[in-house]
């Protein structure tokens, strides 16, 4: 008995180790590449919002590739305009949030990690949270800062 107390004890601890961590890295102050990389990634999702796909787009590198957990297959640029085109033919964007919890650079390379949470209404009215979790990979080509590919998985 003293050995399954001690084993939860353990699991216990080692979960709430997990969440404090969390908590301090996505806190973390960004250095001026970080900043950037941030603020390309809040942009896009602004120009999402305000549905300018043609502003959207623009972040998004012609080689692009991504994946969503629920798609059998990454998807590509042309998709993603598909995709955005049919959303906004009933719904419109309320409002959207990011959490990044970590941003990496490396020269023309960066990634970011962060969660996410959109407020969306529908044409009947209706709204809805759409939320998850997303990495973005981006290429600078040319001084621009493109996505050219993610991963999201949404709840």
């Amino acid at each position: 008995m003293k050995n399954k107390a001690g084993i939860a004890f353990i699991v216990t601890l080692i979960c709430l180790t997990g969440f404090f961590f969390q908590k301090v890295h996505a806190q973390e102050k960004w250095n001026p590449a970080q900043t950037e990389i941030l603020k390309i990634v809040n942009d896009y999702y602004a120009a999402f919002a305000k549905g300018d796909i043609k502003a959207y787009l623009a972040y998004i590198h012609p080689d692009f590739e991504g994946w969503n957990n629920k798609a059998p297959l990454p998807r590509k640029k042309e998709q993603i305009e598909k995709m955005a085109n049919a959303f906004f033919q009933g719904n419109k964007v309320i409002s959207f949030s990011l959490t990044p919890l970590s941003i990496k650079t490396y020269g023309t390379m960066a990634f970011m990690h962060y969660t996410f949470s959109i407020d969306i209404e529908g044409k009947d009215g209706k709204r809805s949270i759409m939320a998850g979790r997303s990495t973005d990979i981006l290429v600078k080509q040319d001084s621009h800062w493109l996505i050219v590919g993610d991963h999201n998985e949404e709840k």
